[in-house]
């Protein structure tokens, strides 16, 4: 070298180890790349999700899906289309097959009994899965169904983390995407309720197909993301089949008028801008037919799917009956008694002196989604909607408010809806999970910016760094290794927390899966120690 001193050099591990670094961090910049961590991913949450379906051993301990079992197990599939929409002929309906009791969508029990039918089929076949030696599951009955309904609940879930890494590369970039999918693949709620045969993951399946199709209405003014009436009929569509798994998704309406509004109101500025800031004549009148048309296609579609995936909602012996039925208004009626604390039911008896939203707030977050993950989330849901208020008033910022007003719109309004209840059942809050990972993500690549630090460093400690090591102590070059000075990352730093210990938060109650079921375990140890009499 110039000065007189010898260039270091590197050991040949080194320069493999740099080599491959830079391979790695090449790779990552290409547009494979994210197809395939996301099939990874979804492989890793398969695993997660479908694996020890029957970790109770036949003993039904949740009530819900007892009942659900039940009432799967007794339905049959109907001789013909006329059958299974004749409400008082159907061998389907709930309510014909002595289940007067009945609130949840009937959409996840068709989809759960026809898959089970096929499963009878092979399984008397291949005789895969057997209750003892030589005895196989009856797929369609009562120790069978619950497990292909199990099955299907994973299956629906592991279509949730796809959905969240396509919402979150839509509005933010890919980046985000994958590591909402991530933090929604390991979250402890998902995991539970894909091992039960329960509503909720259909319900959340849909509610996020719904949203997706809410946020390419909202950026279809976009040239470069332009979308036609038909993303308003899909839009229309996965809304109905949302209310045919939980009629309480209702509020998800509300995201698609907001999403209409928004590419209303962008289609407008877009005219504006092209005629010079003038109002263009006519133009008015043009946008509001138009809108007025797509959210008519939107409501006609909704009601269609509605109709057929929930049918027993309403009476008569035809698809054109559109009365409710006498025994969906009776367990209207009487749901609405329970969740608003009027009847006493013993299940109830839980939510007594519990605190107003404090109470569910702090379930999702220790327990639903783990500390990290939860105080991330929510934490990211503030700081948008700050965004949005600034960007409305203060100082506007367009691309903000549009990218944050959907999810903070869902995940406040849904939040508000179940916590003014009388109950705070905790699954009833895992549609709004998907958009708390998505905003998760979101904060924390925005805290991994330089410029984030940078303004922070200043703020805090104007006349020195305190992410860089002093001179003083940063190591000289060595001979054989050429040390780099030290910088510690305090974005990516926390990215790796968070992500590191929401994994380990969700391996860790799956615990619960992987080994016998206490009160199975503690049943065997009487009956192997305790003297009979």
């Amino acid at each position: 070298m110039s000065n007189g001193q010898t260039e270091p050099t590197r050991s040949p591990r080194a320069w493999h180890e740099r080599e491959a670094a830079m391979r790695f961090r090449t790779w990552l910049r290409t547009d494979a790349a994210p197809r395939w961590i996301m099939a990874g991913l979804l492989v890793i949450g398969a695993l997660l999700r479908l694996t020890n379906l029957n970790w109770d051993e036949f003993t039904h301990i949740h009530p819900d899906e007892r009942h659900l079992t039940m009432v799967t197990a007794a339905m049959n599939l109907p001789s013909s289309l006329r059958q299974f929409f004749d409400s008082s002929q159907s061998p389907m309906n709930p309510y014909n097959i002595g289940y007067d009791f009945f609130v949840y969508g009937t959409l996840p029990l068709f989809i759960v009994r026809i898959v089970a039918e096929f499963a009878q089929k092979f399984n008397e076949f291949a005789q895969i899965w057997q209750s003892s030696p030589g005895i196989p599951i009856m797929m369609t009955g009562y120790d069978g169904v619950h497990l292909v309904g199990r099955f299907m609940s994973g299956l629906f879930d592991l279509g949730v983390v796809w959905l969240v890494y396509v919402i979150g590369r839509r509005l933010h970039n890919v980046r985000v995407g994958l590591l909402a999918a991530v933090f929604y693949t390991f979250a402890v709620l998902a995991l539970q309720q894909s091992h039960f045969y329960t509503v909720d993951t259909f319900a959340t399946f849909f509610a996020a197909l719904t949203f997706y199709c809410a946020v390419r209405v909202a950026q279809g003014a976009d040239p470069a993301r332009r979308s036609g009436w038909a993303t308003y009929v899909a839009l229309g569509a996965s809304l109905g089949a949302s209310l045919a798994c939980r009629i309480n998704l209702v509020p998800m309406a509300v995201i698609a008028l907001l999403a209409t509004g928004i590419r209303a109101w962008d289609e407008y500025a877009a005219a504006r801008a092209a005629g010079g800031g003038e109002r263009p004549q006519g133009w008015t009148s043009t946008l509001l037919q138009a809108t007025l048309f797509r959210l008519t296609l939107m409501v006609i579609m909704a009601g269609i799917i509605f109709r057929v995936l929930q049918p027993y909602t309403f009476g008569g012996s035809s698809l054109l009956s559109f009365s409710l039925s006498d025994g969906f208004r009776s367990s209207m009626r009487t749901i609405g008694h329970i969740i608003r604390g009027d009847a006493d039911q013993p299940p109830m008896h839980q939510w007594a002196n519990r605190t107003a939203y404090v109470f569910p707030w702090v379930n999702m977050v220790v327990w639903g989604m783990g500390i990290p993950l939860g105080l991330t989330a929510w934490a990211g849901w503030a700081i948008a909607l700050v965004q949005i208020v600034r960007g409305l008033t203060v100082r506007p910022a367009p691309e903000a408010v549009k990218a944050h007003l959907l999810p903070v719109a869902w995940i406040g309004g849904m939040f508000l809806y179940h916590s003014m209840q009388f109950s705070y059942t905790m699954r009833y809050y895992l549609p709004i999970y998907p958009m708390l990972a998505l905003l998760a993500a979101w904060l924390l690549f925005e805290l991994s910016r330089p410029t984030t630090w940078s303004s922070l460093r200043r703020a805090l400690c104007p006349r020195s760094s305190i992410f860089h090591l002093p001179s003083s102590m940063r190591a000289a070059p060595s001979s054989t290794f050429n040390l780099q000075p030290v910088t510690i990352k305090p974005g990516y730093a926390l990215i790796a927390l968070v992500t590191v210990a929401t994994m380990l938060w969700g391996w860790g109650f799956l615990a619960i899966y992987r080994r016998p079921m206490t009160r199975i375990a503690a049943s065997r140890w009487i009956y192997e120690n305790v003297p009979q009499g």
